[in-house]
């Protein structure tokens, strides 16, 4: 390995060991939503031609959630 090479992997790894890593994960019951998303899902492709998503859902909460 060249000279520039192994000081950039020595600084990435030191980069890379000086970081703080962090994954978070929240956990909602999406049962309600996924109820409703299948009682209306005939009636909306019919309307719109696509497909109910989730993306909605969380924008929703997300906007309410920002809002209080």
């Amino acid at each position: 390995m060249t000279m520039l090479r192994r000081m950039i992997a020595n600084r990435l790894k030191a980069s890379q060991n000086t970081n703080a890593l962090l994954t978070t994960f929240n956990e909602i019951d999406m049962g309600n939503i996924i109820d409703m998303r299948k009682k209306y899902q005939d009636i909306f492709t019919k309307k719109h031609g696509i497909k109910i998503g989730f993306m909605g859902f969380f924008l929703k909460a997300s906007s309410y959630a920002l809002d209080c």
